[in-house]
């Protein structure tokens, strides 16, 4: 291959790079560095229109994360409680039905949070658009709502598993 052409393909590789990078941005949304709800960082928002939005949404997803949060294990309370009655009593409830029942619970639970979360935010876009403000700090709310969600959920299965352990 002659040197031109190695030279070539090398500045259209750049190019390639350098545009997605400029398309991207330095905000990439699914980036937990750069998403002011995870981070708080207000490097990744400009103007006192979009901090404001920012704020009222940082304030309803922290409600959403604490009611989520506090029903998720009001649930397991209830898991545990049922199991240790069944335990005692009768043994026709298997363990893996009781476990069933309560994962359907869980979901129906997530199901109704996702609902109201993502009524939430197509009304912040509603609010960013209004103001000619990009839509970027919504998707950063979305990535950062499935990340804590997550977390949440990891948690408690762990202490769920911890809790079996110990039977």
């Amino acid at each position: 291959m002659k040197l031109t052409h190695m030279l070539a393909l090398v500045y259209a590789s750049l190019t390639v790079i350098l545009c997605l990078g400029l398309v991207a941005g330095p905000h990439y949304v699914n980036s937990e560095e750069n998403n002011y709800f995870l981070t708080g960082s207000r490097e990744v928002v400009s103007g006192p229109r979009e901090i404001k939005i920012a704020l009222e949404c940082e304030k309803f997803m922290s409600g959403l994360e604490s009611d989520f949060n506090r029903d998720i294990k009001a649930l397991g309370s209830s898991a545990y409680k049922e199991y240790k009655e069944n335990k005692g009593s009768r043994q026709d409830v298997s363990p893996c039905s009781l476990a069933g029942k309560y994962m359907k619970k869980i979901r129906k639970l997530e199901d109704s949070y996702d609902s109201r979360f993502t009524a939430y935010v197509k009304n912040m876009e509603k609010k960013l658009k209004t103001s000619s403000l990009s839509i970027e700090l919504a998707e950063q709310a979305r990535y950062a709502y499935r990340v804590e969600k997550r977390k949440i959920k990891n948690n408690f299965y762990d202490k769920a598993k911890e809790m079996i352990g110990k039977q």
